[in-house]
C-alpha cells in the first residue's frame, strides 16, 4: 500500500487561498484542493497562524479586502487544522482584530510558561 504524499505548506500559498489579486493562485487552489480531498497531507509551522493573521490584517488596513473578510478568511484558514500547535484560535483571533485597528504585527509566543504580548509598528 503506497503511503500518502505530505506537504509542508507555507503560509505565503494559503494566503493566496484568500487573496485572490496574487499570482500563482492556480497552484495554490491545486495545493488546497488536494490537501481536502486527503490525496495529500497537508501541515504548517506554528508560526503561519501569525502570519496569516497578519497578512490579513494588513490587507485590510491596505483596503485589499472588507474586514469581515479578514475575519472570515482568518476563521477559514484556522478551521483547517493544518497550524494548530501552539496559541489558541481565540487568541489569534483577537489579535488580528487588535492589528486589524492598530498599525502593529502579531508576533508568536516564545515560551508556554508566561504570556508574552509584543507589538511593533511598521
Amino acid at each position: 500500500m503506497r503511503s500518502l504524499d505530505g506537504w509542508v505548506i507555507d503560509a505565503n500559498v494559503a494566503n493566496k487561498w484568500y487573496l485572490r489579486d496574487e499570482d500563482l493562485l492556480a497552484q495554490a487552489d491545486a495545493i488546497r484542493n488536494a490537501v481536502q480531498d486527503r490525496s495529500v497531507l497537508g501541515v504548517c509551522p506554528h508560526v503561519a497562524r501569525h502570519e496569516v493573521a497578519n497578512t490579513m490584517a494588513v490587507a485590510y488596513r491596505g483596503g485589499r479586502i472588507s474586514r469581515e473578510r479578514a475575519v472570515a478568511s482568518l476563521a477559514s484558514f484556522l478551521a483547517t487544522g493544518l497550524s494548530n500547535d501552539g496559541d489558541a484560535d481565540w487568541l489569534i483571533s483577537e489579535a488580528a482584530e487588535i492589528a486589524m485597528e492598530l498599525p502593529v504585527f502579531i508576533t508568536m509566543r516564545f515560551t508556554s510558561l508566561l504570556p508574552i504580548a509584543w507589538a511593533s509598528s511598521a
